[in-house]
């Protein structure tokens, strides 16, 4: 079997490498939880243990979840078998197969220099969540959430560009002080917010306030 890199952009959600090759069916001698969506990216099938599915030929996208996230696409009917030792995903004949892979970022990808005033690290809050992988839904899987950037004091504050925060569209307005940004923290991080000064905590969104 010849395998070759694939483009990692065909894939819905961020992988770190792509390879593809041809083939018939493969087997995984263990049974991930296992989610297959159609190409509207629709959900059309859970496999579990003792699992038998069979799907018509069309365009899919096979998350399995191991230790690693692993995505396959294929443009292919499927049948799913599984006992509870192995998973055989069999396309009937020989079929291009694409497979996507996302490790755990597990260290930080920078570091940003702050002061402690309250209004410098509350940028440096909003800049946490740029290592968030993707502002879906799925941002709930430990893989899609990298590790935040490094903090460090310093005389002024420094965010290298890499780390910007992605374009959410959801700000979070606190008091500029200590007692109410550290708490706040977390979820702006997990919302992707632009933390701003406010006269009391808010969450605004295009549209709508939230007042807690």
């Amino acid at each position: 079997m010849s395998v070759a890199e694939a483009d990692t952009e065909q894939f819905r959600f961020p992988v770190d490498a792509a390879a593809g090759f041809r083939s018939q069916r493969i087997t995984l001698p263990t049974v991930p939880a296992t989610l297959v969506r159609d190409e509207s990216e629709t959900v059309v099938a859970q496999v579990e243990h003792f699992s038998d599915e069979t799907l018509p030929s069309g365009e899919y996208s096979i998350e399995l979840s191991l230790p690693l996230k692993l995505y396959i696409r294929v443009e292919s009917a499927i049948e799913f078998s599984s006992d509870d030792e192995r998973l055989l995903i069999d396309f009937g004949e020989q079929t291009d197969v694409s497979i996507g892979v996302r490790s755990k970022h597990e260290q930080p990808a920078g570091t940003i220099t702050t002061t402690d005033r309250p209004r410098d690290i509350m940028k440096t809050v909003t800049a946490l969540s740029s290592s968030l992988k993707t502002i879906s839904p799925e941002r709930s899987l430990p893989t899609l959430r990298g590790h935040p950037p490094e903090i460090e004091l310093g005389e002024t504050l420094s965010i290298p560009d890499e780390l910007s925060a992605p374009d959410t569209g959801i700000e979070l307005h606190v008091p500029p002080t200590y007692r109410h940004i550290f708490p706040a923290a977390p979820l702006a991080y997990y919302l992707g917010a632009e933390m701003r000064p406010g006269e009391e905590p808010q969450i605004v969104t295009e549209g709508a306030t939230r007042t807690s």
